[in-house]
Order: C-alpha cells, then structure tokens, then sequence
C-alpha cells in the first residue's frame, strides 16, 4: 500500500527508470558518484506514472526530485534525500545542503514540499530549540548534524513530521542505541496534510494530496 517511496544507498550504475509491470511499480534511479555507497532513487506507483510533471531528476548522488502533478494546477515536489552517518566530510555536507537550499528556493512557496529519506542527524528531545519544527517527541541529544538539520529546517519553515510521533529507526552497531535518522519534512503550514506517521524501519506518511483522479496519496 506504499504508492510512493524513497530509497537510499541503491548502489546501482546510470540514471534511469525501470517498470515492473506485473508489480505495477516503476523505479527511478538517480545519479552514481565516484562507487560510493549511497545513490538515490524512488520507487511509485505506475498508475502516479502519468501524473509526473517531469522525469524525476537525479540532483546529485545524494539527492532526486520528483514533481506530481496535483489538482488545481498545483503540484507537490518530493525529494528522496540521503547522507552518510560517518564517511560523510564536511565538503559533502556543505554540498549537500547547499543542493537542498537551491531546491527549497527553486520551488515555488504556494507549491507543496515533501523531503524523504536518511539525514544521519540526532535532533535531540528539546523541541523548543526550533519551534515549529518539531514535536515533543523527539530522543535522545543533538549532534553537529541535528543542528544543522534544524537550522536549516527552521529558516525554510519545515517540520519533522515523525517526531510529532515517538519512532526509532536505527541502531548503534557499536551502543546498540535506537536513534532517530530517517525523517520525513514538509512545509510547516502543510502538517494538516499528514494523516499519520507509521514506522517499523521502514518511515510511512500518510500524506492527503489530491491529484486527478482524486486519492490520497501513501507516501
């Protein structure tokens, strides 16, 4: 019942699609750098095939977007997003986020924004830090990258919409600590649209967006 979602670490050559017919998914692959292990893509519905604006577009290794075309001549810009826990250097992450910015400023502010995928950040508990941003559910401290995350998130008015819900999604190999790492961000004003967050690993968001034919849209 997922009808949208982001993959990490894909580890896969050439940009591209590949339909699964009997399936009825379609996978779009984005850009390989260098045989890192990270690449980006998104698997959708096939039925959402005919909805794109465009051919989702690979950014970098780190980041793809893709744009679904909703009702009234909106349309909502989804990007699956990836950065390493610890190989990532300070370079890949300036680039990074310098990336992320030029999407959020490219799109349009009456326009829908989803971001999906593996920040690598501890945000911490205190949701006071960046109000609006998230919820009082978060855990644990904040690291270098939990503040850059949220700084970012705060200047472009984003929340984290999973911290709204008290969900874990990956272990420590060394501590064997859960941690929050995975996020799902859309614009502040759009948090109505969240339905729910659901996670066992795997980070659902049931997200109402009306595309024509009218459905809601799991992403």
């Amino acid at each position: 019942n997922i009808e949208v979602a982001a993959l990490s670490e894909t580890r896969l050559t050439d940009e591209g699609q590949l339909t699964k017919t009997s399936g009825g998914y379609t996978f779009f692959k984005g850009k390989e750098h260098g045989g890192k292990q990270s690449g980006v893509g998104f698997v959708i519905h096939t039925k959402l095939v005919s909805e794109l604006d465009s051919i989702p577009k690979g950014i970098s290794d780190q980041l793809m977007l893709m744009r679904i075309l909703l009702k009234y001549n909106k349309q909502v810009t989804l990007v699956s997003a990836y950065i390493a826990t610890k190989s990532c250097n300070t370079e890949d992450k300036e680039t990074f986020y310098s990336d992320l910015h030029r999407i959020v400023s490219a799109t349009p502010n009456a326009e829908k924004l989803i971001f999906m995928g593996t920040f690598s950040a501890w945000v911490g508990a205190d949701y006071t830090v960046c109000n609006g941003v998230t919820g009082k559910h978060g855990v644990g401290s904040m690291n270098s990258n939990g503040l850059l995350l949220l700084s970012k998130c705060n200047k472009h008015q984003l929340t984290i919409t999973d911290i709204i819900s008290k969900e874990m999604t990956w272990m420590h190999p060394g501590s064997e600590h859960w941690h929050l790492i995975d996020y799902i961000t859309v614009r502040q004003r759009d948090v109505q649209d969240v339905l729910c967050w659901m996670n066992h690993w795997l980070i659902r968001s049931k997200q109402f967006l009306v595309i024509s034919p009218c459905c809601t849209v799991l992403v």
